[in-house]
């Protein structure tokens, strides 16, 4: 079993403990949704925040975008039944899953956030505080109604994978700043890693 395996498990069975009816109503929103989200953020050094109710899931990745802490305090009022954790995943891809009260989920929202970008949104270098992580360039193809975005990504030489997740979540948000529209498709193409920062 991977991590993201043994996290889903830990997941399952805190579902489980609390006599929660999300895998009767909604499983895909664990298996599936949630699950995406793990394999791409959950990474040596990641912060996630989990909230789990009877009819809804949602991981939240912590400390990549400012937007995405927000999610946290969004979540604390769908449901007087739910319940919050915070996910630490450490160098060896060990875990702790661990439930914290609704107002210290929202306090989540707070976590730093080491990523910033240099540039538009259709180009720019990101940042991790003073260190480059990548460059992005973005284009539209098609008409209005086939429009589709191209985001093609340099990476500067060993990131890291939680420096990858980020650059990739700020790419989402880059592509939704462009099209003024949070439903639009984009692919994402991985150009040649940088050897040394231009």
């Amino acid at each position: 079993m991977n991590h993201v395996d043994l996290i889903i498990t830990a997941m399952l069975a805190q579902i489980k403990l609390h006599g929660l009816e999300l895998m009767q109503r909604y499983p895909n929103d664990l298996l599936l949704h949630d699950r995406a989200i793990l394999e791409r953020a959950a990474h040596p050094g990641a912060v996630l925040g989990w909230m789990v109710g009877h009819g809804h899931t949602h991981t939240i990745p912590l400390g990549l975008h400012a937007e995405e802490n927000k999610y946290v305090t969004f979540l604390t009022n769908l449901s007087s039944e739910d319940r919050f954790y915070v996910l630490r995943v450490n160098e060896k891809n060990d875990f702790s899953l661990k439930e914290v009260a609704r107002e210290g989920f929202a306090a989540l929202a707070n976590t730093r956030v080491a990523y910033h970008r240099i540039g538009t949104a259709q180009s720019f270098w990101l940042f991790n505080d003073d260190d480059k992580i990548g460059y992005c360039s973005i284009v539209s193809t098609g008409e209005f109604s086939t429009r589709k975005f191209i985001a093609t990504i340099t990476l500067i030489d060993g990131v890291g994978e939680m420096n990858i997740a980020a650059l990739y979540t700020w790419v989402s948000y880059a592509v939704v700043e462009i099209a003024g529209s949070l439903f639009c498709k984009f692919e994402i193409v991985l150009d040649t890693p940088l050897k040394f920062a231009a």
